[in-house]
């Protein structure tokens, strides 16, 4: 994505938090995403089935090649 289009991606995603327009909201994270793991995670989320949600984040956390010290 170039830089404006990802800041104005930002700032619709900062006005409907702002105006509690959840579903955009998640929508707009939806787009903005690439991996289709993190896609599943926010569905979830968007669906509020936290539990089946944060398991789906911890599981890509975990498969990642997380460095922890950078």
């Amino acid at each position: 994505m170039d830089e404006e289009f990802e800041n104005s991606l930002m700032s619709l995603v900062e006005l409907y938090t702002r105006l509690d327009e959840k579903d955009y909201n998640y929508g707009l994270k939806r787009l903005m995403c690439t991996d289709e793991t993190l896609k599943k995670g926010i569905t979830l989320s968007q669906h509020r089935i936290w539990v089946k949600a944060g398991k789906t984040f911890s599981n890509y956390i975990e498969a990642s090649d997380y460095d922890s010290s950078k």
